[in-house]
This record gives C-alpha cells, structure tokens and sequence, in this order.
C-alpha cells in the first residue's frame, strides 16, 4: 500500500507518454469514459504541449493529473482532473487542486472554468469544495466558475 510520503507533487514534469498511460489508466473512472468523447493519444498530446499540469508522482508512475489551459485574457479552463484508482482516498486531488489554485492566483487569473457531467456528483462535490459554482446546467454538461477579483 502506498501512504501519501511516497507521493510527489510537481508542476510539467510529465512527457506525452506518461499522461497517455495515466489517462487510459484513469478512462473508465470518466462519467463518461474519457475514451468515448477524445481520442486519448491526441488529447495526451494536446495535453502535454498546451496545459500546465499539476502532477502526483508515486516513483515512476503518474498517479494523479490536473491540465489547465491558460487563455491570454486571464482565464483558465480546467481540461482534466483525475487519479489513479489505486490511489484514491489520499486526499491526491485536493492537493493537486490547491496547488493548481495557488498557481492560478499567482499568475493574476480571474476566472477559472471547467465542464462537468451531470452524472459525475464526485466531481461536482470535489468542485464545489473548493468554491466552484454551477453557472449553466442546461445540457448534460455543468459549467463551473470560479471568479477571483
């Protein structure tokens, strides 16, 4: 069993090839499966060469992934928040989203979004802990803010 002092918190350490075997790891935990709405080797590329990620490390292995695309008017979006099943109940995702938040503060952004099934309610409940609000549920799809002045 793994405890949390073996786990590493870095910022972009990642290469493509880690976050692909993360995500294809992580798919069916995805309400729904990732593998369904994106083609998990592009959208690792994607991933890889466009977001900040915020990673949990246990050796090797990538246990835990937060992806934010920066947008040059201040904004961010949250593309992708997920751990290893192995590895849930550390508290791994709220330390990866605090760690995300302080680093969007400090990079003065104001707005922080992110898109969340309406199925997933253990998505919608992590959010929501940490001050996202739904601003738009008329499609399967919540939008969630959260605003910074």
């Amino acid at each position: 069993m793994t405890n949390f002092s073996d786990i590493e918190i870095t910022q972009n350490r990642s290469m493509q090839s880690d976050i692909e075997l993360h995500l294809k790891a992580c798919d069916k935990m995805f309400v729904p499966p990732l593998s369904g709405r994106v083609d998990l080797h592009d959208y690792s590329i994607k991933l890889f060469e466009k977001s900040n990620r915020f990673e949990a490390w246990c050796k090797d292995v990538l246990v835990g992934l937060i992806a934010v695309y920066l947008r040059e008017d201040k904004t961010a979006f949250v593309s992708n928040v997920s751990v290893l099943k192995e590895v849930e109940g550390m508290g791994i995702a709220g330390k990866l989203m605090n760690k995300c938040l302080s680093h969007l503060k400090d990079e003065h952004i104001t707005l922080i979004e992110l898109e969340v099934n309406v199925g997933n309610s253990r998505a919608i409940t992590f959010y929501e802990k940490f001050g996202l609000k739904c601003r738009d549920n008329k499609s399967n799809n919540l939008k969630y803010t959260l605003t910074y002045f």
